[in-house]
């Protein structure tokens, strides 16, 4: 793509696009991303909207460890709140409700760091493709759909770089660091930034410090609304995660884990900008705010033993200026740029029309399904029951082999089998009193291409009505 056919696509048009497909992630990218996202905030939600029983809610180790804050599930049960007084119970109506206003907060960030643009990067076809990569980056729509800790606290702590008085910064600052108490490491050099460089005066900083620690005073009473008592989550979190090590419990990774991720989670020759941008950026501008911002966050995040690429999805949100200030440096080839961009393209409508968690058509099948399933056998173990999802309790009854299963199937009573794999479901299917009711896997594909199919993971509801 050259300079001139660039040009031509008006800034207005490009935004209306970034908006369409934030829209589409939140019809289609149904479910979650990470199971944080359904165990640590939509079980919260559920309960105190009377969705879920505190059995089903307060389950995880996290809830007596108290090191979840509230603030999160209590924005979101303040927008559901009037719409559950009206009746409206549908988990799937409830969560794209949040799915949108959760876009709806990312979406406003990224249009707020368009402002940047023109102060960072001045040729009109690098600013014009900064544009085009903070509307149209594959996974920013997706992102930013996402119900979860991560999406909701960078966009906070944008709304707080663009805040006109330093109270409002300090409080909004806060507010972010609640969402997701990692950010710390992204808001504490931004303020080192502002001290050294900004020369911030002694009155804005005492501004500063107040409006953070109005936001946290905000997140105790929160806490004491939804544990019933005093706590104070942030140290609860640090000191479940570091100083007991849960968190390394769930798995140690290499320092260099993010860098080999993003290299292929990004998927190259696109990813490969990703991490060259930066790269330049921290070298050649030590002394730029997006330098005192990323580099120490990704630093303290590569040096924590337990790594998952979400926990660096904060840095994404600066990824297109970071890009645009090294195209501004590095001229590259058109036919390059031309691949890059119809691969982001494609990555783009992937991500923004697929389930977040393709289980959750299975959910969603029970729940609209006219015939009550109360009871369902199971070839795999489900470790988290998705309860939220669920209009009735369903006891799930786990079987170790195939031979049980084949004794109740003709037990001459209706039953019902879930498999997570294809091929174990086409062991179902291979008798004549079941038939497969419900596939996350369309007939036409494994039928096509059953080789492919035997070794797909596939969520399967087979019915069995043995008759002698």
């Amino acid at each position: 793509m050259d300079s001139l056919s660039l040009q031509k696509l008006k800034t207005k048009h490009i935004i209306i696009i970034g908006a369409l497909f934030h829209l589409l992630a939140v019809f289609f990218s149904e479910g979650f991303h990470r199971p944080d996202e359904h165990l640590g905030l939509m079980r919260f939600v559920g309960y105190k909207l009377g969705i879920l029983e505190a059995s089903d809610a307060l389950v995880s180790w996290e809830y007596p460890a108290r090191i979840r804050p509230w603030l999160q599930p209590a924005f979101y049960i303040a927008l559901l709140k009037p719409f559950t007084l009206l009746g409206l119970k549908d988990p799937f109506i409830l969560t794209t409700i949040l799915r949108f206003i959760s876009s709806l907060l990312g979406f406003a960030s990224i249009v707020l760091l368009l402002k940047k643009i023109p102060e960072l990067i001045k040729d009109p076809f690098n600013q014009k493709m900064t544009l085009l990569l903070f509307m149209t980056l594959w996974f920013l729509p997706f992102f930013h759909a996402r119900t979860t800790a991560e999406n909701l606290g960078i966009s906070f702590f944008i709304f707080a770089m663009f805040s006109r008085n330093s109270f409002l910064l300090g409080l909004l600052s806060g507010v972010s660091f609640i969402l997701r108490f990692q950010m710390a490491f992204m808001i504490a050099p931004y303020f080192l930034w502002l001290v050294v460089f900004k020369k911030i005066n002694l009155k804005g900083f005492i501004q500063l410090c107040l409006g953070f620690g109005a936001s946290l005073i905000f997140m105790v009473l929160i806490d004491f609304w939804g544990y019933g008592e005093w706590t104070f989550t942030p140290w609860n979190y640090f000191y479940q995660n570091i100083i007991k090590g849960v968190a390394s419990g769930f798995g140690v990774d290499p320092w260099y884990y993010y860098i080999v991720r993003t290299f292929n989670r990004g998927i190259p020759p696109l990813s490969i900008l990703f991490l060259l941008a930066p790269l330049y950026l921290w070298i050649k501008h030590p002394k730029h705010y997006l330098t005192w911002m990323t580099l120490p966050y990704f630093v303290v995040h590569s040096m924590i033993g337990h790594k998952e690429v979400r926990f660096i999805f904060a840095l994404a949100l600066f990824l297109p200026l970071i890009i645009g200030m090294f195209l501004e440096r590095f001229k590259l080839p058109k036919w390059l740029i031309t691949i890059v961009l119809i691969q982001n393209m494609i990555l783009l409508l992937i991500a923004s029309l697929k389930d977040a968690h393709t289980p959750i058509e299975f959910y969603k099948y029970l729940y609209y399904k006219k015939e009550s399933t109360p009871k369902i056998y199971t070839m795999n173990r489900v470790i988290d029951q998705l309860k939220f999802y669920q209009k009735e309790p369903i006891e799930m009854i786990h079987l170790d082999s195939m031979d049980k299963a084949e004794k109740l199937i003709k037990s001459n009573q209706k039953l019902y089998f879930l498999t997570d794999r294809i091929k174990e479901a086409q062991k179902f299917d291979a008798y004549e009193s079941c038939e497969v009711e419900f596939s996350t896997y369309p007939k036409w594909l494994t039928r096509t291409f059953p080789k492919i199919a035997k070794r797909s993971k596939a969520w399967s509801l087979t019915s069995c009505n043995y008759q002698h």
